[in-house]
């Protein structure tokens, strides 16, 4: 909802230059009442990287959605296992007594299906 978000993040556009041109494309592209391009018309492939910080209670807590930096898909697992391997070394009440604290972590394969996937559904759009 262009007009919903347009509103809501109004009060950023002066001060906020790349939040204002994001709102301009938005409305150039979609109309700020709906009225050019339909988003929900068209095939689309959303990557995203949710990031969890672990709770007092021992439940992981999500902490953040990232759209724009999806591109440590490929690191994620090294990273996993480096923040596995401090929690061990510096924080050991909080690893489990199955020993892993984090659980694997390795998007990377999956990001290439789906791009693979979405070229596909792309092609079969546009043929």
């Amino acid at each position: 909802d262009v007009a919903w978000l347009a509103e809501r993040l109004a009060p950023l556009r002066p001060v906020d230059a790349w939040t204002a041109r994001l709102l301009d494309v938005a409305e150039e592209v979609y109309g700020i009442n709906g009225a050019g391009k339909d988003p929900r018309s068209e095939t689309r492939l959303l990557l995203t990287r949710q990031d969890y910080l672990p709770h007092s209670d021992g439940r992981y807590l999500q902490v953040e959605i990232n759209t724009i930096a999806v591109a440590f898909a490929g690191i994620t697992d090294q990273l996993a296992k480096l923040h596995t391997n401090m929690l061990r070394a510096h924080c050991p009440e909080l690893t489990p007594a199955h020993g892993r604290p984090l659980p694997d972590n390795a998007p990377g394969a999956d990001y290439a299906r789906a791009l693979a996937a979405a070229h596909e559904a792309y092609l079969a759009d546009v043929r």
